[in-house]
Order: C-alpha cells, then structure tokens, then sequence
C-alpha cells in the first residue's frame, strides 16, 4: 500500500513539473542582432512577441492566442496546439528591413493569414495600420 502511494504521489510531482515547462524558439533576429522573434507554448496557448535578444526582454507581443478573445483565433489554437513547436516555428515570421527599423511579422499557417507591420520608436515598436484590401 505504501508503495502505492509513494508511486502515485510521484508520478503526480512528475506530471506538474513537466506541465510547468513552456517550449520556446528563439529565430529571425534583426540584422542588428537587437531582436529577435520569441514564440513559447504554455498552458494557455501560443505566445509570439519581439524580445531583446542581450536580455529576452519583451519588446511587444504580437500575438497572445490564448487571450485575444479572437474566436478564428481560438480555432486556430486548439486546432494547433498539438503541433509540436518546431512546425508551429516555421509558418511564424519575422522579416526585417537592414537597417532593423521596420519588421513584418507574419503567420501563413492561419486561415486569415496574421500579417502585421510595426516601425521602431526608440527601444520600442509601434504597429502601423494597413490599407484595407477588397
């Protein structure tokens, strides 16, 4: 019985040290090695930001599926969320201008496709708004 138990707790302290554990890539840094692309896959979905590479401080978040209340979104996620991230990686981009003062960021693995602009103001980017496509 107490072997039972030793295992069963065990397995339990297992369980929640591996559900604490986030996956993340790091890719598509600025040509001045300033920024980079961070997407972490936690309990609550996918998380894509811009970060600082010296210290993975992050600069903006550019998608927070879990909280965007954005319901394609949503379906996205949970349609996704059981990819492994290394696939999730390589439809999610970062595309800089040489200079590191302007950067695209994109999704192509969503039905609405994520597409999104942003200009560096100081250490900080600001998202510019799009023209509307018919």
């Amino acid at each position: 019985m107490r072997r039972i138990a030793l295992l069963a707790s065990i397995l339990i302290a297992i369980s929640f040290i591996s559900s604490l554990k986030a996956e993340e890539v790091i890719k598509d840094k600025s040509p001045d090695g300033k920024f980079a692309l961070r997407m972490t896959h936690g309990e609550q979905g996918w998380n894509t930001e811009i970060i600082e590479t010296a210290t993975k401080k992050k600069v903006i978040d550019l998608e927070n599926v879990a909280v965007s209340g954005d319901k394609d979104r949503i379906v996205w996620m949970s349609e996704s969320s059981t990819r492994a991230i290394d696939t999730y990686g390589d439809e999610a981009t970062l595309t800089w201008s040489r200079d590191s003062q302007r950067v695209a960021y994109y999704n192509l693995d969503r039905r609405d496709r994520t597409m999104s602009v942003y200009f560096r103001n100081g250490s900080s980017f600001e998202e510019v708004s799009l023209p509307e496509f018919p």
